[in-house]
Parts: structure tokens; sequence; C-alpha cells
């Protein structure tokens, strides 16, 4: 799966509501999925600081994830963590 660069942003850019990046497929840097954004934590200056993740099929768990240097892509709804 090739990532294209040139339709991401910064994470800020785009998602600034908790439910924003609901659905979003997160993937890894070598663009390797990690699983399902479920949610958006922000930090006090509204910016943003985790994606909560449900990683599994059968027992799905969810693990937060630092999203400091973290892209977005809206058009292939997917998060590129760095």
């Amino acid at each position: 799966m090739d990532y294209v660069r040139e339709t991401s942003a910064d994470l800020g850019d785009h998602l600034k509501g908790p439910d924003d990046c609901r659905g979003y497929e997160v993937l890894d840097p070598l663009g390797q999925r990690v699983g399902r954004a479920d949610k958006l934590f922000v930090n006090g200056d509204g910016g943003p600081e985790y994606v909560r993740v449900r990683i599994g099929f059968v027992r799905q768990r969810s693990v937060l994830i630092p999203v400091e240097s973290a892209e977005v892509d809206t058009e292939r709804r997917t998060i590129m963590l760095g």
C-alpha cells in the first residue's frame, strides 16, 4: 500500500474535535495497519495529543498513541504515525 503525502497534513490542521477521526485507519511509519481510530484527545491548547485506537478483530482492545508527529489523509481517511 502506497501512502501519498501530497494529500496529507498535520493532524491538528484537519482534526479538532474528539470524534473527527472516528473510523480513520491508523498506520505505522512503514504504512502497516495498526487499527482504527476511535477518539482524539486534545491538550489544554486544543492541539491533538493522543488518539485512541481499537486493535484486534475478535478481542478488540484500545490503546492510546501519542500523535505529535502524525499526518492525516482525509481523502483516504488514514492517520500516519511519525
